[in-house]
């Protein structure tokens, strides 16, 4: 287990649904991303490693979504010639990589969120858009798609309150006055 799978494993991400049941994903992707995740940490050794996780993971969701929508008429399509000539039964056993890593991506993304107590409405938004890109590949309506990826924030919500608890009432009084 290399340093940012770790790091992972370390906040909750096994966890997820979504990394149980793709754990060759997640390989893959602390595989190709550790490197940089280890330049990071290097170079802003001040920063707390959940906040680099979040920046490492939004550049990968971001670049992951871009390259998933410049070739998506594509895959469509090679997946039309594969339903066609090998039926609908066969074709869904071809595994698309990049609609994988995507949703990989968007499910630790949307996950760190959580853990860090971040706005309920901008992972909301991000996962709305991941999920109208997938809907028609993972022939699910968007809403089904967003709830899923939203439930990886709210774990990581689940997560932040129960390592964070709240201040009782007393303890609140004392910090207005310290």
């Amino acid at each position: 287990m290399n340093e940012l799978e770790q790091r992972l494993s370390d906040i909750g991400v096994h966890t997820l649904e979504f990394i149980e049941n793709h754990p060759q994903a997640l390989a893959r992707f602390c595989t190709g991303q550790n490197d940089l995740y280890l330049r990071v940490v290097e170079n802003k050794p001040q920063t707390p490693k959940q906040l680099l996780l979040l920046g490492l993971l939004t550049k990968a969701q971001s670049e992951t979504l871009a390259d998933f929508m410049q070739h998506a008429k594509s895959r469509q399509e090679m997946h039309s010639v594969f339903e066609d000539e090998l039926g609908e039964e066969f074709a869904e056993r071809f595994n698309d990589v990049t609609l994988q890593d995507l949703s990989l991506v968007t499910t630790l993304w949307l996950f760190v969120q959580g853990r860090l107590n971040m706005d309920f409405s901008l992972a909301n938004d991000h996962a709305h858009e991941a999920a109208q890109h997938l809907s028609p590949f993972l022939k699910m309506e968007p809403d089904a798609i967003r709830s899923e990826f939203m439930q990886s924030f709210y774990q990581g919500k689940v997560l932040y309150q129960r390592d964070n608890p709240p201040n009782s009432f007393w303890q609140r009084i004392r910090n207005l006055f310290a």
